[in-house]
């Protein structure tokens, strides 16, 4: 070995890759880790938040067209779907709890993973909010549809 080469998991290795004040190793949270486990954990915690955030997404522009158009087949879509919303949020609050037990997590991988279930509970919110929106349509049957123009403005967003 080279006086100049570095072994991995020395200090003088560590202090070249980052050090606590915000270096590589605790900059982007998309960087790996030495522990295969906790990179598959955050990895799979962050597509459940995804598929989540897809979802409810989904749920709000459903609503939202639905309420435009009238549409009282799609209101029930989106209400029929919400509790999928919930499993997420049910199944993210306890993956993340079940991570932070079984990982003993340093400090920026505990951040993001109270991050993802705080972005959940948000996600769950707003979807609690689509499907109030949706169960409001068939109370507003009797007034007409918004003009097209506004539908389209509004599914295009």
């Amino acid at each position: 070995m080279q006086a100049d080469e570095q072994v991995p998991g020395t200090i003088a290795s560590d202090a070249a890759v980052g050090d606590a004040a915000g270096g590589p190793l605790h900059g982007d949270p998309g960087e790996g880790h030495t522990s295969k486990t906790v990179d598959q954990s955050l990895t799979a915690l962050r597509m459940l938040a995804v598929q989540m955030g897809g979802l409810v997404i989904d749920q709000v522009a459903s609503a939202v067209r639905a309420l435009l158009t009238r549409d009282t087949r799609l209101a029930e879509t989106v209400v029929s779907r919400e509790p999928m919303v919930n499993t997420y949020d049910s199944r993210i609050d306890r993956e993340t709890l079940e991570f932070i037990a079984l990982q003993q997590p340093v400090a920026s991988d505990l951040r993001m993973v109270r991050a993802l279930a705080r972005t959940a509970l948000e996600l769950e919110r707003v979807g609690d909010e689509s499907k109030k929106i949706a169960r409001a349509i068939p109370k507003t049957a009797a007034v007409p549809p918004m003009p097209s123009a506004s539908v389209r403005i509004a599914s295009d967003a």
